[in-house]
């Protein structure tokens, strides 16, 4: 209740402050980023500094993608500890691939 209470009294100030002074509250306007698109212009940047002669996941022994699969969570949850949002959801949609790769081999 009380901090219900003083934020209606804030209001009220807030308020009397604008119409004294000719105010006229607006919403912020701000522009809408897509972060698939920037995720795909950073997987591209990556893709391009990729060494040709990378193995494809399909090819890779179980043992070792199970491996990068451990070593790629550890970075995405270092991402997110570090608010790196961006990154940690590439991270994550490179896990989800490698699982289904893993997954398809029965």
């Amino acid at each position: 209740r009380y901090a219900m209470s003083e934020t209606n009294r804030r209001r009220e100030i807030q308020r009397d402050y604008n119409l004294e002074h000719g105010i006229t509250p607006q919403s912020v306007q701000k522009g809408v980023r897509d972060i698939t698109e920037r995720l795909k212009s950073a997987d591209t940047m990556v893709a391009e500094d990729r060494p040709s002669y990378v193995t494809p996941a399909d090819e890779l022994p179980k043992d070792e993608l199970l491996q990068i699969i451990k070593d790629l969570e550890k970075q995405m949850k270092r991402a997110a500890t570090e608010l790196e949002f961006e990154v940690a959801a590439g991270l994550r949609d490179q896990v989800v691939d490698l699982r289904k790769v893993l997954a398809g081999r029965g």
